[in-house]
């Protein structure tokens, strides 16, 4: 057994950090209880998280897709009780069924699982235990790495125009580049939308956001809305300073940084 200690400042990213340090290329299941009663199941696969479920708390998987997707909810049971017996995920029985598309699965599982997770980390401590087994080979397009999580679970509770800000960033990037977008009024970490981020590791984000602060800080006035500098090998890193956000691109050469500036002059 494992205790994760939620105490203190920023308990969603603290539950995530937990699970993530003790779930590195594993595959298995979380068994997560306080207080001597079961407040969920977190799966694993190669890493990813799979699946969440609480009993009795978040919305359920099918209210998420009843709602958005419109599928009939005898669908869904009579596709739930074949899958009970083949031992098929859910979801992707519903997507080779025809009446699922694919996006629409992903962002209902992320929302669940997101809504899951937000509810365990209200508990002040989680007494975690780990039961292995072999992966029953989830597709990846429906499993989340502990970042994607991360941004969706935080920008939550913003009222920003989140499709708004995603439809600029995925505008500025190109393939191969990494692109956040952070809500400066909320300091010191409230990500708001994301290009590239599937397999960014969970300590970078914040660390990422804490770095172009300081290039930020010490930059000249005039410069200060645009500032370029080094990452490394993750290349170079443009940031965008404006009013109530911060935009940065991770990743390129000065070649397509140039065209990214040039797509940021056109508005």
């Amino acid at each position: 057994m494992v205790l994760f200690d939620l105490n203190g400042a920023d308990a969603f990213s603290r539950l995530l950090r937990h699970i993530a340090e003790n779930s590195t290329s594993r595959n298995g299941a979380w068994t997560l209880r306080s207080g001597g009663r079961d407040l969920a199941v977190v799966l694993i696969e190669g890493g990813r998280i799979c699946w969440a479920a609480a009993p009795g708390g978040q919305r359920r998987l099918t209210d998420i897709l009843v709602e958005r997707c419109g599928i009939e909810r005898e669908e869904i049971e009579r596709v739930c009780t074949e899958c009970r017996a083949s031992g098929a995920p859910i979801g992707e029985a519903l997507v080779k069924r025809g009446g699922l598309p694919p996006a629409a699965l992903q962002s209902a599982l992320l929302e669940h699982t997101a809504g899951v997770l937000l509810e365990l980390a209200q508990q002040a401590s989680i007494e975690a235990s780990w039961q292995p087994h072999k992966g029953r080979g989830y597709d990846p397009r429906y499993t989340f790495s502990f970042g994607q999580l991360l941004l969706h679970g935080t920008r939550r509770r913003s009222t920003t125009d989140l499709a708004a800000l995603e439809r600029r960033l995925a505008a500025l990037c190109e393939p191969g580049m990494l692109g956040l977008t952070f809500e400066t009024s909320c300091l010191p970490f409230r990500p708001l939308a994301f290009y590239g981020v599937d397999s960014f590791e969970l300590d970078a984000l914040p660390e990422l956001f804490a770095f172009t602060s300081s290039l930020v800080e010490n930059a000249s006035q005039t410069d200060r809305p645009r500032v370029i500098a080094s990452l490394g090998t993750l290349g170079l890193v443009l940031v965008l300073n404006e009013p109530t956000v911060r935009t940065l691109i991770v990743g390129a050469d000065n070649a397509s940084f140039s065209r990214v500036l040039a797509r940021c002059a056109r508005g």
